[in-house]
């Protein structure tokens, strides 16, 4: 076995870990694929493949990130009024 330099071994793991997404046979070239098919099923299916995931996943987030806000909105309105309430108690 050769002996490898930092920078050889930098390189080989970049060029494993790009090799896979780059060589896929699977995934036709999307030039070809519009030619054949037309441009909205092509569209289309990579809307569904692709994108309908990230969306779906951003919602979900987003909609657990307002239910969070919304609560500690309430908790902070909640804290606000047992401050007043304390305040009111100690000046009577």
């Amino acid at each position: 076995m050769a002996h490898l330099d930092s920078e050889d071994v930098r390189t080989h793991k970049l060029l494993t870990v790009q090799a896979p997404f780059l060589t896929t046979p699977s995934i036709p070239p999307i030039e070809k694929t519009i030619h054949v098919d037309g441009c909205m099923p092509v569209i289309r299916s990579a809307l569904v493949s692709d994108v309908l995931g990230l969306l779906l996943a951003c919602a979900l987030i987003s909609l657990i990130v307002a239910l969070i806000e919304l609560l500690l909105v309430m908790a902070s309105c909640c804290f606000a009024d047992h401050v007043k309430k304390i305040k009111d108690m100690k000046s009577t």
